[in-house]
C-alpha cells in the first residue's frame, strides 16, 4: 500500500482495487510452477499478466537424487523456455535466483559467485542484475549490472524506503 500511495501518489483509484488485481501464487515444487506457467502459456485471450515474477527458481528445481538430475535439469530448461514464450508476447518476468561461490576461481583471487542453476538458465536472460544486501558506509545497498560471465559492467548505489526502490542520486 505504501508503494502504491508513494510512489504512484498520482493514483486517484482505490489502493484496494489496485492491490485486487495483483495475483499471487505460492509454488512449492517444480511441477507446480510449469503447471502454473503453462496455463498462462495457453491462455488465448488478451488479458495476460503484464508482471510474471519467480522468486528464487533454482530452489524448485534443486535435486539431491543423482538419478533424477537430467529430469530436473530438463524440467528447468522446459521452464525458462516458457518464461521467455511469456516475453515474446509481451509479459515482463523477472526471476530471482541464488548464487553459489565459484570453487573454480583462481586461489587468492576476489571471491567470486556463479549463479545456481548455471547455463540452464543464463542462457535465457537479458539482463542480469546482482544486488548485494550489505548496506556500505552511507547505508546504501548496490545494485551491479553483470555480463553473461558474471563480470560486473557498472554499478549502481539503491535505498528501499516506502515509495519502493530508487537509486541514490534521484530525485523522484
Amino acid at each position: 500500500m505504501s508503494i502504491a500511495t508513494g510512489a504512484l501518489g498520482n493514483y486517484e483509484g482505490d489502493t484496494k482495487s489496485l492491490l485486487d488485481r495483483v495475483k499471487y501464487a505460492a509454488c512449492s515444487t517444480s511441477d507446480h510452477l510449469l503447471a502454473l506457467l503453462s496455463s498462462v502459456i495457453e491462455r488465448k485471450d488478451p488479458a495476460l499478466p503484464r508482471l510474471v515474477v519467480v522468486d528464487s527458481i533454482s530452489k524448485l528445481f534443486r535435486c539431491v537424487d543423482a538419478s533424477k538430475r537430467k529430469e530436473s535439469k530438463q524440467e528447468l530448461q522446459q521452464t525458462m523456455l516458457g518464461l521467455q514464450q511469456l516475453t515474446k508476447r509481451g509479459v515482463a518476468v523477472v526471476i530471482t535466483n541464488e548464487v553459489t561461490a565459484d570453487f573454480n576461481a583462481i586461489p587468492g583471487s576476489v571471491k567470486t559467485f556463479k549463479p545456481a542453476g548455471g547455463k540452464s538458465i543464463t542462457k535465457y536472460l537479458t539482463a542480469r542484475l546482482q544486488l548485494t544486501t550489505k548496506r556500505n558506509a552511507r547505508n546504501y545497498r548496490k545494485c551491479s549490472r553483470v555480463t553473461s560471465n558474471g563480470a560486473v559492467m557498472e554499478d549502481f548505489p539503491f535505498v528501499i524506503s516506502e515509495d519502493g526502490i530508487k537509486g541514490i542520486g534521484e530525485d523522484d
